[in-house]
């Protein structure tokens, strides 16, 4: 069996995925004492407002000799009377019973609160002259034009192939033709979601209204900048700082970045998984590979 030699170029299996880095925060844990529980005072009076019947008694002091009473009802006391009006006031809905005192609380378990202070850092990018920001419109425009006709070309290719495939009900001649152009005008216009995701995204794109053409980021990031090149009066060959943005894993060896950390008390969090080995896209490292650390342990 033919086995390919590790001569290819292989990635590092400590290479970054496509996973964005996390912001750095800094986080500050502050223990919280909770409070212990209490058992409280509450006092119950009962008062029965059936019939009585004095022939019971016996009977209710051998109950309660016996612990049956304390069993059943819960009832702790001594006095056969109480016991009585209590028991038949529980069979009968004979009873009213008034509570008075405070109830106890059950108490709080000690908590940490953890409160995270962002990390904050500038970019800096080389200034612009007038006449290259124009350049670049330009060059966005050709393109997003480029882009619109290609879409249109493309879902009239596919329009005429679906008018080839659909059959005409047998028709010939002038009835033929129009029947053809009914159909490609359909799957264009996408009539009953003719052609499905894919022309539909050709849709989008011929009549400029897909995600990417939609996207303004680029255009609030180009003012942005313009005006911080304007107010820190930056020629071309000037550096231009940006507006404080939240430092991410990428910025930890940054002066200010360092410098905030340094002066805020807390842990210093990425606020990520960390990076996952890519073992199946590499030759010759693999999770069972004698390479890896503890692949001897228990052999």
């Amino acid at each position: 069996m033919y086995n390919k030699p590790i001569t290819q170029r292989a990635k590092s299996p400590l290479k970054q995925t496509t996973e964005e880095p996390g912001n750095i925060t800094v986080d500050n844990t502050k223990k919280i004492n909770g409070t212990p529980p209490t058992s409280g005072n509450l006092v119950s009076k009962i008062e029965y407002t059936g019939a009585r019947d004095a022939g019971v008694y016996p009977a209710l002091k051998k109950e309660l000799a016996s612990g049956f009473g304390k069993r059943e009802y819960g009832y702790e006391g001594t006095d056969v009377k109480e016991y009585e009006r209590l028991k038949l006031g529980l069979m009968k809905n004979n009873v009213k019973v008034t509570t008075t005192g405070t109830p106890g609380t059950p108490g709080t378990p000690d908590r940490e609160e953890v409160t995270s202070t962002g990390i904050y850092t500038k970019d800096e990018t080389d200034a612009i002259s007038p006449y290259a920001a124009y350049q670049n419109r330009i060059v966005e425009k050709r393109e997003g034009g480029k882009l619109e006709r290609s879409a249109k070309k493309n879902l009239n290719n596919l329009a005429k192939r679906y008018a080839q495939d659909t059959d005409d009900a047998g028709k010939k001649g002038v009835e033929k033709f129009l029947s053809n152009r009914k159909q490609r005008r359909d799957y264009r216009r996408g009539v009953n979601d003719l052609g499905g995701e894919k022309a539909q995204e050709l849709r989008d794109y011929r009549d400029g209204v897909s995600d990417v053409q939609l996207d303004m980021s680029d255009n609030v990031e180009t003012l942005e900048r313009a005006r911080n090149q304007r107010k820190q009066g930056a020629n071309k060959d000037d550096a231009v700082i940006s507006k404080p943005r939240l430092a991410n894993a990428t910025d930890i060896l940054n002066e200010d970045v360092q410098g905030q950390i340094a002066n805020t008390k807390g842990d210093v969090n990425l606020n990520s998984d960390g990076v996952p080995m890519r073992y199946d896209q590499n030759v010759g490292i693999k999770k069972s590979s004698p390479m890896k650390k503890g692949y001897f342990k228990g052999k």
